[in-house]
């Protein structure tokens, strides 16, 4: 099992959704747009979190309970922030 698979079970443990598919889809989109600030505080791509918290929700049809949810299935596994 990978770290990623490990995310999907929490997610689906925490009452998401989304297929696997989709749940990847979406996690790649987020960890692309929220790795360097959330993770490294870089503002090189964006300068807040609320900006790229707002280009995941740009970038993908994902509601916010879905984002919440899908932030908290990395975060509860590898502490995200």
């Amino acid at each position: 099992m990978t770290l990623e698979d490990d995310y999907y079970k929490e997610y689906l443990a925490l009452g998401g959704k989304m297929d696997k598919t989709q749940y990847f889809e979406w996690l790649d989109v987020f960890l692309s747009e929220t790795l360097d600030i959330f993770v490294y505080g870089d503002t090189s791509k964006h300068s807040s979190r609320e900006e790229a918290i707002d280009e995941v929700m740009n970038k993908t049809t994902m509601g916010e309970k879905d984002l919440e949810l899908l932030f908290s299935s990395v975060d509860n596994v590898t502490a995200y922030t």
